[in-house]
């Protein structure tokens, strides 16, 4: 899952913008605010969607004329698809937790992806949602 981005100056600060998930960082230079950005997206993304109940917006394709892309790891990008598939389908993660027979700390950890939680549980819980999880192979650019 990529994210796309771009840097912008405003009154000689930049600002690292995410405009997908209305995320800024600010720095004194373009490479301070896009570090910023990259140490603080996934809790941003917790912290705005994640902890008050909404969906997380999925990346769009952006401009290719002005965008670089952030990636978003295997791990966080199963949370953010599963939490927006519990959305989707009004399930709570204690539901969730019934629904795979795990504890429910064990499903907290999948939904807001804390801990340690292996690939093969989120297989499983997208399969007992009725989805199979597939990767993709990309290239660094």
């Amino acid at each position: 899952m990529f994210y796309p981005y771009h840097i912008e100056e405003n009154n000689g600060r930049f600002q690292c913008v995410v405009p997908d998930l209305k995320f800024y960082s600010e720095g004194d230079t373009p490479e301070e605010s896009e570090s910023i950005m990259k140490d603080s997206l996934t809790r941003y993304i917790s912290d705005t969607y994640r902890k008050n109940g909404k969906p997380i917006p999925m990346p769009t394709e952006g401009d290719p004329s002005k965008d670089s892309l952030f990636y978003i790891d295997l791990k966080d990008s199963a949370w953010i698809l599963l939490w927006n598939l519990l959305r989707e389908k009004h399930m709570s993660t204690s539901e969730l937790s019934r629904l795979l027979n795990v504890s429910r700390q064990q499903g907290q950890r999948l939904v807001d992806g804390s801990g340690t939680v292996s690939i093969d549980l989120y297989k499983k819980a997208f399969e007992a949602l009725g989805y199979y999880l597939s990767l993709e192979l990309n290239p660094y650019k």
